[in-house]
């Protein structure tokens, strides 16, 4: 019976030393854990992180890194049922052109740029984050290319959703709003555009290709992989971080050890009130060990400085 109390004994001392670095982790996870999320939050990052977003599920989304630095992405030329079509667009900012590039001799040398897109005479494109052509190829005269604002940068006129509410770490829709006027089904509206920003970890380049799907006649979307529609912070599933797992494995089982280790005392050991609390002179101790172990990594580490630096001015 003695021996057996002795096992359990030193079984619950293990445990307890154990706990104390759980204790420890979970406190520097939780650290990082919200580090990350005041990161996300700061009105700061904000003004300079356009493309942040968090969804109602707590799943948090960065798209900064598909503004593509070039200015704009587009499609090539490619017949839809009636028009011959091509799409320029931008993700977190306006379209940006050198010079007169792209839709600038596009648009302007034949039904000319949409207002809403146009940035001055010279910069056709810039004032929008998505821009539709289409070219008429029923007309045997002249060739008219017709340019349709689909999406404006503007922070109203940008929306963020989920592509599957119930699977949040699938990815993220990224909509830009508030392009020219459309008709379908009797009504005025405006065109939209939307990229599906599908989590892919494994793909970090920047898209070069795309396909350019019509939902209705003033809807278009596009779809691409890319490790930006991966929820940050998490391994995809939208589930607990580290430090949330650490914390409550570190409740669950400090609770678990003293309410377990203190029946164990009063009721085998005969023990009553603190001295039930199990294996006290463990943490009774424990602070003045930790300060013994600062004081002699410190000492450690001044003795290898001392003896680095002696070497160095040697060497010299």
């Amino acid at each position: 019976m003695a021996t057996r109390a002795a096992k359990a004994w030193s079984l619950g001392r293990c445990f307890a030393l154990s706990l104390a670095l759980v204790a420890l982790a979970a406190l520097l996870g939780a650290g990082e854990s919200q580090a990350q999320a005041t990161f996300v939050d700061s009105p700061t990052l904000q003004q300079t992180k356009t493309c942040v977003w968090k969804a109602k599920s707590g799943q948090t989304f960065d798209l900064n890194d598909l503004s593509n630095p070039g200015g704009h992405y587009s499609t090539d030329w490619v017949k839809g049922s009636i028009y011959v079509e091509k799409y320029y667009f931008q993700l977190c900012g306006q379209m940006q052109f050198a010079g007169q590039e792209g839709p600038y001799t596009e648009c302007n040398s034949t039904l000319g740029c949409p207002t809403s897109c146009s940035g001055g005479s010279n910069s056709c494109g810039n004032s929008c984050a998505a821009l539709q052509l289409q070219n008429d190829p029923r007309s045997y005269m002249f060739s008219y290319t017709y340019c349709h604002t689909l999406g404006q940068a503007t922070p109203p006129e940008v929306t963020y959703n989920l592509i599957d509410e119930s699977k949040p770490a699938k990815g993220v829709k990224y909509v830009l709003n508030g392009g020219d006027s459309c008709g379908t089904n009797g009504k005025i509206v405006n065109h939209t555009f939307a990229v599906n920003i599908v989590c892919d970890k494994k793909v970090k380049e920047l898209p070069t290709t795309f396909d350019v799907t019509t939902v209705d006649e003033c809807t278009y979307e596009t779809t691409i992989n890319h490790k930006s529609g991966c929820p940050k912070g998490s391994s995809g599933s939208g589930g607990l971080t580290f430090g949330g797992v650490f914390l409550i494995i570190f409740f669950c089982g400090g609770f678990a050890y003293f309410a377990g280790f203190f029946a164990y005392n009063m009721k085998f050991q005969g023990l009553q009130g603190m001295d039930a609390v199990p294996h006290k002179d463990v943490w009774g101790e424990l602070p003045g060990l930790a300060k013994d172990g600062v004081f002699y990594t410190w000492e450690k580490l001044q003795d290898l400085y001392s003896k680095t630096r002696a070497a160095y001015t040697s060497l010299r």
